[in-house]
């Protein structure tokens, strides 16, 4: 019969979607036809939408006031919660929604649906069945259920206000017909145990004192029906969420039920907890036993009414559709006053950064002050903090921090915060803040800054307590790492012959510390580096692995995680492998290709190299065409597999391996992978009579991350030493290869163009434009530390980045003939 139905209501439907009424009536009739009308229900459900059509026209509705709105409709005929959306636009806000599936819906309404929302649909009054269901972060969130709800918008990186309430709220103030108690406790049940309950209360006599209440309800006379028989019980015992809100809307006391088995306690499902967090509701369920045959569990309720209404006036301002004018008028005005905040906010952004950029950092601080604004405009909240860092006054940071880790701001601003702390000196500050921070712990975030934080503590006892808590984005398992040795090696390291040395130059205006600080990084550095590691090939067992990289089991734990939710633990895979190698990655940028992932292939390369077969070789689908150019220029272009976002695949043994930095000592190991792709780019090269440069300055001037303000400048100057200006982006890769590998002198802003040094030959002199502050040592000394590694002759000229400042540029007096004076020295 389920089946049936399921046939005949796709069949409705797609009248509906045509809207062909006199088909669907025609067809209804045929179905009204059969023996016992057993289409009954499912035909009330389509009628009450076709009745909307009727109502508006014989109200004279306009369109703009009918926007395509979804709910849920099954069971047949309908659930009395989830058909209220409807009735209470209607009667409330004098609009007629017309149904529309899910995924080209308007706007969502009543009911636990706020998962079904995407990209623009405006959601009101809706909520969550479960605190894991993913949301949409660009989703209009105009109010939501409760408390709970409005928590995973924000985790998911939407925006919402703190308004409460489910639309039933509303019911009172469109209808309140006047009912006569005729029972003492209504009982709301699960469809399930509905007749059973009526046998129960037949068996024990209690018929005219309990009234069970079926929400079954297809139209708008049904629910009418439903509110009534609620009024008419003097309380109410209900395991609907819907039976609970109403009753409480009409001030009938009520106690939330829970189906429970033996020697099961009764706990609130997330969306009941979501409601009466709303209301200051704190109590628990009585349990309905799964099995029973008289009526004592029922003894134990306690009904009651919430300590404080839903502020209905504020859930009705929220309500995000075109209404009658009064609310648009208010809307407007609404959205007046918030552009005129916006406006201020920004004004006093772009005041706050002037002052940051003419190193006037009291004066940032004070235009970054006002805590309205700051919520208005977060990026004034992070200037604010830099400012109060510059100033070094630590109990004016500490006391800020503490305050602004509470503030209505998205979890990315306190991230970023508690980030510049933790990187200008105040470590024990962040993690101090972070600790107690639970909510924080489900943004995808955590963990990085976490480890971040743990870096730079050296507080033990702080470090201990930091290092226990557990991020649970949406409850992630990530085991400690379980993969296997394997068959497959890496050549044994070489000693290194050949090491490369670092120079630092400061311009004037750049603080002394920031080049001494280098320097011990540089010197820690090579000092770390004579021990050397074994490059590794490790395998894991019967995996999935996404395009991201991360690989998990079908257990739910991750292996491997990247931040990235995965809603089906063992999906059908897009393709499935014996063997293959992981490639796959989240990361997009060159630099970590280069430096980290392609070295990894030097196994590989061995053993093509000994005739042997290459596994499969994954790949992001979705990363820059590099990839792929640079596994063509090593002849493996046959062996790629691109992985699809949301195509995860399963492999029986997926190989990985590491190299690092410390693995790369010796070099000579890694030469299956590096020289393979020199000499192929150099052959293109001459094939296509290209010209390469002696000298090269690699321009950022088109990237619009840390632009150098003055760059044409240094360009010009450059032009006239003898360097051809070349723009990478509009190159390919082999052409890049060759030009870095030929050249004797590169120079550049720092940006992913110098990831090419990795293809350099030693003693190649290289000269990096370094912007530079506090906190930026680990990440902008990279090309540092590569050339340390390939033998090259590196030297950095540090110019001075503001906090929270993008651009930055070169002093022009002072470093042209500095320029001169290195590269005349290079010639000597």
């Amino acid at each position: 019969m389920e089946a049936e139905e399921s046939v005949v209501s796709k069949r409705l439907m797609a009248f509906w979607r045509k809207q062909d009424r006199q088909g669907a009536q025609a067809y209804a009739e045929e179905l009204r036809q059969e023996d016992g009308n057993p289409w009954q229900q499912v035909l009330r459900s389509y009628d009450a939408l076709w009745e909307l059509d009727d109502l508006a026209a014989q109200h004279d509705v306009p369109d703009r006031f009918r926007p395509n709105i979804w709910w849920m409709r099954g069971p047949f005929p309908g659930n009395f919660g989830d058909i209220l959306t409807p009735y209470v636009l209607w009667h409330a806000f004098g609009i007629i929604p017309r149904w529309i599936a899910a995924n080209r819906s308007q706007g969502l309404c009543i009911g636990s649906i706020a998962k079904f929302a995407r990209k623009g649909t405006m959601v009101w009054g809706s909520g969550m069945p479960r605190a894991s269901d993913p949301l949409a972060a660009n989703a209009v969130w105009a109010a939501v259920r409760g408390p709970l709800s409005r928590e995973a918008v924000l985790a998911s990186g939407g925006d919402i206000p703190e308004i409460y309430g489910d639309g039933a709220v509303l019911l009172p103030e469109i209808y309140a017909p006047q009912v006569e108690k005729t029972h003492r406790i209504g009982i709301i049940p699960h469809v399930l145990q509905e007749q059973q309950l009526r046998d129960a209360l037949e068996k024990a006599g209690k018929t005219h004192e309990v009234k069970v209440i079926s929400l079954l309800a297809a139209d708008f006379a049904d629910i009418e029906r439903v509110i009534r028989d609620i009024i008419s019980c003097e309380e109410i015992v209900s395991t609907s969420l819907h039976g609970v809100i109403v009753s409480h809307a009409y001030g009938v006391p009520c106690q939330s039920a829970r189906i429970i088995a033996p020697e099961e306690d009764a706990e609130d499902s997330f969306k009941m907890r979501d409601y009466k967090a709303s209301v200051g509701l704190e109590d628990g369920p009585i349990g309905i036993p799964e099995s029973f045959t008289d009526m004592d569990w029922l003894d134990a309720r306690q009904c009651r009414l919430p300590p404080r209404p839903i502020n209905t006036a504020a859930l009705r301002a929220a309500f995000p559709f075109d209404t009658p004018e009064k609310e648009r008028r208010a809307a407007a005005e609404a959205a007046e006053a918030e552009k005129a905040l916006r406006q201020k906010a920004n004004a006093a952004l772009f005041l706050a950064r002037d002052h940051v950029r003419d190193g006037q950092h009291d004066a940032a601080k004070q235009a970054s002050s006002d805590r309205q604004l700051q919520v208005a405009q977060p990026q004034l909240l992070l200037i604010h903090v830099a400012a109060l860092i510059q100033s070094g006054e630590a109990d004016a940071i500490a006391a800020f921090a503490h305050d602004a880790i509470d503030l209505p701001v998205e979890p990315a601003i306190k991230f970023a915060m508690l980030r510049q702390l933790a990187l200008s000196g105040h470590a024990e500050l962040a993690a101090s803040i972070l600790i107690p921070q639970v909510d924080l712990r489900s943004h995808h975030a955590f963990v990085r800054v976490k480890r971040l934080i743990l870096v730079n503590v050296s507080t033990p006892d702080l470090r201990d307590r930091l290092r226990k808590t557990i991020g649970t984005e949406g409850q992630t398992k990530v085991v400690p790492m379980q993969a296997r040795p394997t068959e497959f090696r890496f050549q044994k390291p070489p000693a290194q012959n050949i090491w490369g040395s670092v120079r630092l130059e400061a311009a004037p205006a750049t603080p002394a510390h920031h080049a001494a600080q280098l320097r011990a990084e540089a010197d820690a550095f090579q000092a770390k580096m004579t021990t050397p590691r074994q490059p590794g090939v490790l395998e894991y067992h019967d995996v999935y692995t996404d395009a991201r990289g991360q690989v998990w089991r079908t257990d739910g734990s991750f292996l491997v995680y990247r931040s990235a939710p995965v809603e089906n633990f063992a999906p059908i895979p897009a393709a499935s492998f014996d063997i293959a190698f992981a490639a796959n990655r989240g990361s997009r940028g060159i630099y970590h290709w280069l430096v980290d992932y392609l070295p990894m292939f030097a196994w590989i390369m061995d053993e093509k190299a000994a005739g042997r077969p290459v596994p499969p070789i994954l790949i992001n689908a979705g990363n820059g065409s590099f990839e792929r150019q640079s596994l063509d220029l090593l002849g493996l272009s046959d062996d790629i597999v691109e992985v699809v976002a949301g195509a995860p695949v399963k492999v029986e043994r997926l190989i990985t391996s590491r190299v690092g930095f410390r693995g790369m000592v010796g070099w000579q190991h890694l030469e299956s992978v590096f020289s393979p792709i020199i000499e192929r780019a150099l052959a293109l090269a001459k094939e296509q009579d290209v010209i390469l440069p002696r000298r090269v300055y690699i321009s950022r001037r088109a990237v619009p991350r840390r632009p150098m303000l003055n760059e044409s400048h240094i360009e010009d100057h450059a032009r006239s030493a003898g360097f051809e200006i070349l723009d990478f982006a509009t190159l390919p890769l082999w052409h890049q290869i060759a030009i870095s590998h030929n050249a004797e002198t590169i120079m550049s802003p720092h940006g992913a163009g110098l990831s090419h040094l990795i293809f350099a030959k030693p003693g190649t002199q290289v000269i990096e434009l370094l912007p530079i502050q506090d906190g930026t040592y680990q990440l902008r000394f990279n090309y540092a530390r590569l050339s340390i590694l390939k033998g090259l002759d590196y030297t950095a000229w540090l110019e001075p980045q503001q906090p929270q400042i993008n651009e930055w540029q070169v002093d022009t007096s002072r470093f042209p003939p500095f320029l001169d004076d290195l590269l005349a020295s290079k010639v000597r």
